[in-house]
């Protein structure tokens, strides 16, 4: 059975999403598919200057692409926690930076709401 990349999604489009663009571009088996922003204009610009295909100006209208398997959360930290609970309910696998503090239920929050 032939393999195909993750196609991810970008949630945010400051440094550290820049950073997980970078990458994403450098690892074998993941493609970097859309990014979303809070405007589409942000958006856009992130997407020409990386050369991600799509661009979308919110973060639900990414999380609703069906072809966007992974969804990497590049936001500020205040928002990582809503903006990940929003993509696991949408289906998505999601990937973020841990904040600098970690509010420890946030693990049990999401092992609960995930269907194991």
């Amino acid at each position: 059975m032939e393999e195909k990349d993750l196609r991810v999604g970008i949630i945010g489009t400051g440094w550290i999403a820049e950073k997980a663009a970078y990458t994403l571009q450098r690892q074998e088996g993941l493609t970097p598919l859309a990014v979303g922003s809070r405007t589409l204009a942000k958006a856009d610009e992130f997407a020409a200057e990386w050369g991600i295909e799509r661009a979308y100006g919110s973060y639900e209208q990414l999380m609703a692409d069906p072809d966007v398997d992974l969804v990497y959360v590049g936001t500020p930290h205040s928002h990582h926690y809503a903006v990940t609970l929003q993509a696991i309910a949408q289906g998505k696998a999601c990937l973020r930076k841990k904040g600098k503090k970690q509010d420890l239920c946030l693990p049990f929050t999401f092992f609960n709401i995930v269907d194991v």
